[in-house]
């Protein structure tokens, strides 16, 4: 994967935070953290290697298509290769992490709506124009 990176921020969910980066213009997000965020367990390296494993056995073969090495700051300060994944893809990981509260799971679905239906509202119109 080329590193045409130029935004990397920090964002904060429940007090932890998940290290993103502007890549091709879109946001991409650090596995690690948002497994980390999201399991609260304390060996998230672990988690998200059982994870991939996972995820192609149950037919999900384009995960290691869709999820790219970027380089992002480590706790040390160094940039380290990270893996990361961009919002949809994110949210196929997401789905299949068992989350520590059923109130999290709720607001994450009412995000993915909320997104689906912006999605929806920017597609409808480049549909109607194809159509004729």
């Amino acid at each position: 994967m080329t590193q045409s990176q130029t935004v990397t921020k920090i964002a904060i969910f429940q007090k932890k935070e998940i290290r993103k980066i502007l890549h091709k213009d879109e946001w991409w997000f650090s596995a690690i953290d948002v497994i980390e965020a999201l399991s609260g367990t304390d060996r998230p390296r672990k988690y998200w290697s059982d994870l991939k494993k996972k995820l192609v056995s149950e037919g999900y073969t384009e995960v290691s298509e869709k999820i790219g090495q970027l380089k992002m700051s480590a706790p040390d300060g160094k940039l380290r290769e990270t893996d990361c994944a961009n919002t949809e893809t994110m949210f196929r990981i997401i789905q299949t992490i068992k989350t520590r509260t059923k109130k999290w799971q709720e607001d994450f679905n009412e995000r993915k709506l909320s997104l689906q239906a912006t999605r929806q509202k920017e597609i409808a119109p480049i549909a109607y124009v194809v159509t004729f």
